[in-house]
C-alpha cells in the first residue's frame, strides 16, 4: 500500500497506543521498509484519536486481520483477546466503518483454515468476508458483522485503562449506532 501511494489506518500492538494514519505521501520512499514495521509506523506516521478520525471523515473500506484459526465460513477463533472485534466495535461506533460496505479479510496459513468445522459467532464477533491462505482465496457470502458496538461489561479487566482509544470512547457521550 505504501508503494501504491494508498494511505491506511493501523493500530498498535494490542491497540494500547491507539491508531495511526500511515500516509505514503508523508514518508520518504527510502523509509517505506521502516514504515512497514510497528516501530517505524509509530515514528513515521500520524497518531490519531477516534475523534480526529471522525472529524477527518475517514471511511475504512477494508479491514485485514490475522487469526489463530478460521473456519471456511469466516468465523475466527484464537487466543480470545478480541482485539480485532474491539477495533471493529470502536470504528463502527464512530461511524468510520459500515456493516454493508466495509469488507474484512483474514490472512492465514493453510493449516489455520479449518474446513467443515461449524461455529456460531458471538454477537460481537466480526466474521470475515474473505479468507486468504498461501494457496487459496475463499469468499464468504453474507458474512455477518456486529452492530453492537462496545459491550462494556464484557471487557477484560484492565482493558479500559490500557487501551487508549477505548478509554477515549468511554469518555465520549456517544450513543451506539445501530443499523
Amino acid at each position: 500500500m505504501l508503494e501504491r501511494g494508498i494511505p491506511f489506518l493501523m493500530t498498535t500492538y494490542g491497540i494500547r497506543r491507539g491508531f495511526y494514519v500511515v500516509d505514503p505521501t508523508q514518508i520518504d520512499k527510502e523509509m517505506y521498509w521502516y514504515a512497514a514495521t510497528l516501530d517505524g509506523m509509530e515514528k513515521l506516521s500520524k497518531h490519531v484519536t477516534l475523534a480526529e478520525l471522525k472529524e477527518m471523515q475517514v471511511n475504512v473500506p477494508l479491514m485485514i486481520t490475522g487469526t489463530g484459526a478460521i473456519n471456511d465460513e469466516g468465523i475466527r477463533f484464537g487466543k480470545g483477546h478480541g482485539y480485532f472485534d474491539l477495533e471493529w466495535a470502536m470504528l463502527y461506533t464512530m461511524g468510520i466503518i459500515d456493516i454493508e460496505q466495509t469488507k474484512c479479510v483474514a490472512i492465514v496459513h493453510d493449516v489455520q483454515l479449518l474446513r467443515g468445522i461449524k461455529l456460531k459467532p458471538e454477537i460481537f464477533d466480526t466474521v470475515c468476508d474473505f479468507i486468504v491462505t498461501n494457496s487459496t482465496i475463499i469468499s464468504v457470502p453474507n458474512a455477518v458483522k456486529p452492530n453492537c458496538g462496545i459491550i462494556w461489561d464484557m471487557l477484560a479487566p484492565g482493558m479500559l485503562e490500557e487501551i487508549e482509544p477505548l478509554n477515549e470512547l468511554s469518555k465520549m457521550n456517544t450513543t451506539i449506532k445501530i443499523n
